[in-house]
C-alpha cells in the first residue's frame, strides 16, 4: 500500500515551502549544493494578533529562489478558535511559487499547543509524567524511523533530488531535538511532533528519490534498447530481445504503478538484456565475416586439391558454393548468426570434399598399383618368349649371315633390360614381343631353308668354276643387286644409324669386287649375296618401320611440348590474374573497412550500398576463380571510396560537427528540459491532474504544446524556456501533493496488477515410459494464485534436438513435443504417459524441457520452466527387448568424445553407464548393438550412385565404428563382452524422414537389441 504523505499542518506552510520547493522542480540533472550547515533550531512560537491577516505576507520579487533554504523560522500555529488569524511565516516567497505546492497534511498530525498545555498545578503533575513516559516511547520510535530514513537517503544520495525538502526534513529533526533539551511535557509533546513531521520529510525525499531513480534507469533502458535494435539484435537475436522487451514491460508497469524499487530493479534487468543482446550481436557480426572468410579459404584449397587430383568439382564443393552464398546472402540481411552457421557449413563440405579426394586418390593409386603388377605379369610372359628365341639365334649363329636380325636382337634384349628396370613393363612386353615376331618360327624356317640354298649355291658355283662364263654372269648379276642396295642405305643414312650393318654390308661389297678381280667367281657371288642378307628387304622394312615409329614419337612428344608450354601460359596468366585480382581485393577491402568504421550508411547510402555490392561481386568472382571480373569489381569499389572521396566524406562531417557544435549543446538542453517536462505531462495525463487542477494542467499543456512546437522548428532556446514553464508548473511540490492524494488508491490496485505466483513439482524423476508399470505415468502438480484470478494457463513440453558439435554453446532446435491448455484455475495435477501431440513417444536417455505459465485476468503472465528426465527405456517387441538411444553424441564425422564439451561428454557417459546397468539386470539376453547414421547425400537427395558410394565408404564403417566404440565402454562398464556383439547399419533404417529437419537426429542412433539366449 502506498503511504499518503503527512506534511505540516498550516497552510500557511505551504505557501512559505512553496519559494523553495519551486526552485528545486527542475533539477533532475543538476545536484544542489548540500547546505552549508545544519538548519538552526527555530524561534519560539508565536501567535499573530487577531488583526494579522494572511495577505499581510511580505513578498520580494526581487530575490530568486534559493536553491537551498540556509536558515528558516518556522511557526507552529495552534488549533485556535476560528476568529483567530494565522502568523505569518518569517521568510522571503517567490512570486512564481503555486500555493498548492505542498499537499497539508490533516489537521491531528501536530498536537494543538496552548496555554493549558504548560499548567503548573499540582494536579497535573502525576499526569505529566504519565505523558512523559508515553512520549519517551514513541519518541525513540520515531527518532529510529527518522535515522533509519536518513541513512536510506544518504546511502541513495537522495537528497540532491529535493534538496529544499530534506533541508526542512532537517530542520525539523533540529528543532525536534531542541524541544526535547527543555524536558518539560509540553515540550516533549512539541519536540514528538516535529519528529513525526521530519519523518514524514523524510520519507517525502527517499520516495521521490528512488522516483529519480527509477526515471534514470528508464533513461539508461531506453538508450540500451535503441543501441541494441542500431545494431540489429532484434533480427540475430529476437528471442533475447523480446526478453528484454518483456522486462521493459514489467519495469513500465512498475513506474505507473509507482512502485520505484520494482521499476528499478526491472530498468536493470531490460538494460543489461539489451547490453547482452547488442554485444552478442556485435560478436556475431564479426564471427559472421571471419567465418565467411574462412569458409572462401577452404572453399578455394578444396577446389584446388580437387583441380589437382584431376576430379574436377565434386559434389561436396557444389553443397559448400550453396551455402557460401547463402552465408553471404544471410550477412547482407543481417542475420548475422545465421550467416555464420552457413559459413561453417561450408567447412563442413570442404572437408568431406577433400577426404572423397583423398579416397579418390587411394583409388587411383591402389588401381595403379594393380594395373603395373597386370602389366609386369604379361612383360615377365612374353620376356620368356624372347629370352628363348635371342637364345636359339646365338645357338644358331644367326649373326654370320642375318647380321641385321641379330643386332636387332641383341638391340631390343638391351632395350627389354633397361624397360624393364624402370618398371615401364607396357613398353618391355612390346620390345619382347617385337622381339619373338623378329625372331618367330617363320623366321627360323625360313634361315633353315636358306641356309639349305646356299649350301645348293655353293655347290653349284663348284661346278660353274670351270665353265667361267655363265659364273662371271652369276656374279655380275648378283653384284648389280648389291649395289643397289648400297644406293637405298646411302640415300637413306644407313650409315649413321646402323653402322655395324652398313659396314658389313660393305665390306662384303669390297670383298666380291676384289674376288671379280681376281676372277674368283664363286667367293665373289657368295659376298655379292651377303650384301643382300645384311640390306634385306625385312632389314629395310625394318627400319622404315623404326623410323615412322620415331616420327611418331616425335610428334607425340611435341604435341605435348606445345600442350605443357599451353598450360605453363594458362597456369602464369592465372596467377598474374589472381595476384592482380587480390591487391585490388585488398585495396577494396581496407576502403570497405574505413566505410565500415566512419559508419558510411548513414550519410552515404547511395555510396555505401553501391560499394558494398560491388564488393560483394568482387568477393564472389574471386571465389570462383573469376579474377578479371573480380579486379574490375574490386577496382570499382576503390574508384568509388576513393582517397578524394574519403577526404571529402571526412571534410564534409567536420564542417557539419562544427557548425553543429552550438545547435547541439542548445538542443542538448533543450531535449533535456522537454524530457522533463514530458516526464512530468506524462505523470499528469497517467493520474488525470486535468480533471482536478485544470489551470495548472492547461498552462503546462499549452507551454507543453509550445516547446514542441519550437523544437520542430529548431529554435531551442524558446523550447527549453517552455519546457521549463511545464516543469515549474508541474513541480515536485505539485506532483507531491496530488500523489499523495492517489497513493493509497494506486497502493491497493497494485496487488491485483502483480503476476500470478506459480508452482510446480514432477514425479517421477527420472521418466520411464517403457510399458513395464514401473514410472510410466509422469505427474505435474500444478498451483497458480492471484489477488485477481486466473484467466488461462497453459503447460508446455519441448523436445530439443540432439548435435554433434564440439563448440562451446552448440544447441539443437527446440521443437513443441505436448501440451495442455485451458481457462480459469489449472488442474492440480496433469498426468502424461510420455506420448507427443502426434503420438511419439519420448526418446530414451533424453531431457525434455517443460514451461508452465498462468495469466491473470488483469492480463499479467508469470513463467514456471524446468527439465523432465526421461530414464533409458527398454521396450518390448515379441520375444526380444530393445533400447533405442539417440542422445548420445559423438565427435562429427569420428566414432569418439574426442573434443566434445565436458558437459556433453559427462552425460554421453552418464547414459552409458546407466544403460550398463540395465544390460546387467537381463544376464540371459545376448546384446546386438547396432550403429545407425544420418545421410547428407539423401538429405541432399543426390544421385543414387552417390548415396551408394557414401554408404559404403563412410556410414556403413562410422556406424560400426561408433557401435564398437559403445561395446567398449559397456565392457569396461562390466557388460560381459561375449553378449556383446556390433553391427554398422549406416543409413539403412531411419525412424524419420531424411528430410524431416527438426527430427532427424534421431536417425543417428544407438540400439541395443536384447535376444534371449537358448
Amino acid at each position: 500500500m502506498k503511504k499518503c504523505w503527512r506534511l505540516p499542518t498550516a497552510a500557511v506552510l505551504s505557501v512559505a515551502l512553496s519559494v523553495v520547493v519551486a526552485s528545486c522542480a527542475t533539477q533532475k540533472t543538476t545536484v544542489p549544493p548540500e547546505p552549508a550547515a545544519p538548519v538552526a533550531a527555530p524561534a519560539a512560537p508565536a501567535i499573530a494578533p487577531p488583526s494579522a491577516p494572511e495577505a499581510a505576507i511580505p513578498e520580494s520579487p526581487a530575490a530568486p529562489a534559493p536553491d537551498v533554504i540556509s536558515t528558516t523560522t518556522t511557526t507552529i500555529v495552534a488549533e485556535a478558535p476560528a476568529a483567530e488569524a494565522k502568523a505569518p511565516i518569517e521568510t522571503a516567497p517567490s512570486p512564481e511559487a503555486p500555493k498548492d505546492a505542498m499537499p497539508a497534511a490533516p489537521a491531528e498530525a501536530v498536537a494543538p499547543v496552548t496555554s493549558e498545555t504548560t499548567s503548573g498545578s499540582a494536579e497535573g503533575a502525576p499526569a505529566a509524567a504519565a505523558v512523559a513516559a508515553v512520549d519517551e516511547t514513541a519518541y525513540a520510535e520515531a527518532g529510529a524511523k527518522v535515522e533509519a530514513l536518513r541513512g536510506a537517503i544518504a546511502a541513495g544520495d537522495y537528497g540532491r533530488n529535493s534538496a529544499a525538502i530534506f533541508a526542512i526534513a532537517e530542520a525539523k529533526r533540529a528543532e525536534a531535538e531542541a524541544l526535547r533539551q527543555k524536558g518539560d511535557p509540553d515540550a516533549l509533546r512539541a519536540s514528538l511532533a516535529a519528529l513525526v513531521e521530519a519523518a514524514d520529510y523524510y520519507e517525502f525525499v527517499q520516495a521521490k528519490g528512488r522516483e529519480y531513480e527509477a526515471f534514470d534507469a528508464k533513461d539508461k533502458a531506453v538508450g540500451a534498447k535503441t543501441a541494441a535494435r542500431d545494431a540489429l539484435a532484434d533480427l540475430n537475436v529476437p528471442d533475447d530481445v523480446a526478453a528484454a522487451d518483456a522486462s521493459m514491460d514489467v519495469a513500465l508497469a512498475a513506474l505507473d504503478a509507482q512502485e520505484y524499487g520494482r521499476a528499478l530493479q526491472a530498468f536493470a534487468e531490460a538494460g543489461a538484456a539489451y547490453d547482452a543482446a547488442r554485444e552478442f550481436t556485435i560478436a556475431a557480426h564479426a564471427d559472421s565475416a571471419s567465418a565467411i572468410e574462412a569458409a572462401q579459404e577452404a572453399l578455394r584449397l578444396s577446389a584446388e586439391t580437387a583441380e589437382a587430383a584431376e576430379i574436377g568439382e565434386t559434389i561436396y564443393i557444389k553443397e559448400a558454393r550453396g551455402y557460401l552464398a547463402s552465408a553471404q546472402a544471410l550477412r547482407d540481411e543481417a542475420r548475422f548468426a545465421d550467416s555464420a552457421a552457413s559459413a561453417r557449413e561450408v567447412l563442413n563440405y570442404a572437408s568431406m570434399s577433400d577426404a572423397f579426394v583423398a579416397g579418390e586418390r587411394a583409388r587411383l593409386v591402389r588401381e595403379a598399383a594393380e594395373r603395373l603388377a597386370a602389366e609386369k605379369a604379361a612383360a615377365d610372359q612374353a620376356i620368356v618368349e624372347s629370352k628363348s628365341r635371342i637364345e636359339w639365334a646365338e645357338g644358331a649363329n644367326l649373326a654370320a649371315d642375318y647380321p641385321a636380325q641379330a643386332a636387332r636382337a641383341a638391340s631390343l634384349r638391351r632395350a627389354i633390360g633397361i624397360a624393364y628396370g624402370n618398371e615401364a613393363y607396357v613398353a618391355a612386353k612390346a620390345l619382347a614381343e617385337e622381339t619373338s615376331n623378329l625372331l618367330s618360327d617363320a623366321f627360323e624356317a625360313a634361315v633353315l631353308s636358306d641356309r639349305k640354298a646356299a649350301e645348293a649355291g655353293k655347290a653349284r658355283l663348284s661346278e660353274l668354276a670351270t665353265d667361267r662364263g655363265p659364273a662371271k654372269a652369276i656374279v655380275e648379276r648378283a653384284q648389280a643387286e648389291a649395289r643397289d642396295r648400297l644406293a637405298w642405305a646411302e640415300r637413306n643414312g644407313i650409315r649413321e644409324e646402323y653402322s655395324v650393318e652398313y659396314a658389313k654390308a660393305s665390306e662384303a661389297m669390297t670383298a666380291s669386287f676384289v674376288a671379280y678381280g681376281a676372277e674368283s667367281y664363286g667367293p665373289a657371288a657368295e659376298s655379292a649375296r651377303l650384301v643382300g642378307a645384311i640390306l634385306s628387304d625385312d632389314f629395310k622394312g625394318q627400319v622404315a618401320a623404326k623410323r615412322e615409329a620415331a616420327r611418331a614419337e616425335a610428334a607425340r612428344l611435341a604435341a605435348e611440348k606445345l600442350e605443357a608450354e599451353r598450360r605453363a601460359a594458362e597456369a602464369a596468366r592465372l596467377a598474374a590474374d589472381r595476384k592482380a585480382a587480390e591487391a585490388a581485393m585488398a585495396d577494396a577491402k581496407a576502403r570497405m573497412a574505413w566505410a565500415d568504421s566512419v559508419d558510411l550508411r548513414s550519410d552515404y547510402p547511395d555510396d555505401y550500398a553501391a560499394g558494398s555490392r560491388d564488393f560483394s561481386a568482387a568477393q564472389a568472382a574471386f571465389s570462383g576463380e573469376r579474377y578479371p571480373p573480380a579486379a574490375t569489381s574490386a577496382s570499382e569499389v576503390s574508384a568509388r571510396l576513393s582517397d578524394a572521396f574519403m577526404a571529402k566524406v571526412m571534410a564534409d562531417r567536420r564542417s557539419r560537427q562544427e557548425l553543429a557544435a552550438v545547435r547541439a549543446a542548445e538542443k542538448t538542453a533543450a531535449e533535456a528540459a522537454i524530457a522533463d517536462a514530458r516526464r512530468r505531462i506524462a505523470w499528469a495525463n497517467e493520474n488525470g491532474v486535468a480533471a482536478e487542477y485544470p489551470k495548472e494542467f492547461g498552462t503546462a499543456a499549452a507551454a507543453m504544446e509550445g516547446s514542441i512546437a519550437f523544437y520542430g522548428k529548431e529554435a531551442y532556446l524558446g523550447s527549453a524556456r517552455e519546457a521549463k514553464t511545464v516543469s515549474s508548473t508541474l513541480s515536485d511540490a505539485f506532483m507531491a501533493k496530488v500523489t499523495a492524494d492517489r497513493k493509497a488508491a494506486a497502493m491497493r490496485a497494485a496487488d491485483s496488477l502483480a503476476p500470478p505466483v506459480l508452482k510446480v513439482a514432477v514425479s517421477p524423476s527420472p521418466f520411464s515410459p517403457d510399458g513395464d508399470d514401473i514410472d510410466d505415468i509422469l505427474t505435474f502438480s500444478l498451483g497458480a494464485t492471484s489477488a485477481a484470478g486466473i484467466a488461462e494457463w497453459k503447460l508446455e513440453i519441448f523436445e530439443t534436438s540432439v548435435v554433434e558439435s564440439s563448440k562451446a554453446g552448440a544447441a539443437g532446435q527446440e521443437r513443441l513435443f505436448a501440451s495442455w491448455s485451458g481457462k480459469g484455475q489449472p488442474p492440480a495435477s496433469v498426468v502424461w504417459d510420455g506420448a507427443s501431440s502426434r503420438k511419439e513417444l519420448v526418446e530414451s536417455a533424453t531431457d525434455y524441457k517443460y514451461r508452465f505459465a498462468a495469466t491473470t485476468t488483469k492480463g499479467k503472465t508469470a513463467t514456471a520452466a524446468g527439465t523432465v528426465s526421461v530414464d533409458v527405456l527398454v521396450i518390448k517387441e515379441g520375444d526380444r527387448l530393445k533400447i533405442k538411444v539417440p542422445s548420445i553424441v559423438f565427435r562429427a564425422n569420428n566414432a569418439d568424445f574426442v573434443g566434445l564439451q565436458d558437459d556433453v561428454v559427462a552425460n554421453n557417459e552418464r547414459v552409458l553407464a546407466r544403460i550398463a546397468e540395465i544390460l546387467n539386470k537381463f544376464p540371459g539376453y545376448a546384446i546386438k548393438i547396432q550403429g545407425h547414421a544420418n545421410s547428407a547425400a539423401k538429405i541432399g537427395k543426390l544421385s543414387a550412385a552417390a548415396v551408394a558410394a557414401e554408404e559404403t565408404k563412410e556410414l556403413l564403417p562410422l556406424s560400426k565404428a561408433r557401435a564398437e566404440y559403445v561395446r567398449a565402454f559397456l565392457v569396461k562398464n562390466g557388460v560381459d563382452s561375449k553378449r556383446l556383439s556390433v553391427e554398422g547399419l549406416g543409413s539403412s533404417e531411419p525412424v524419420v524422414s531424411f528430410q524431416d529437419a527438426q527430427n532427424r537426429w534421431k536417425n543417428r542412433r544407438v540400439e541395443f537389441v536384447l535376444v534371449r539366449q537358448r
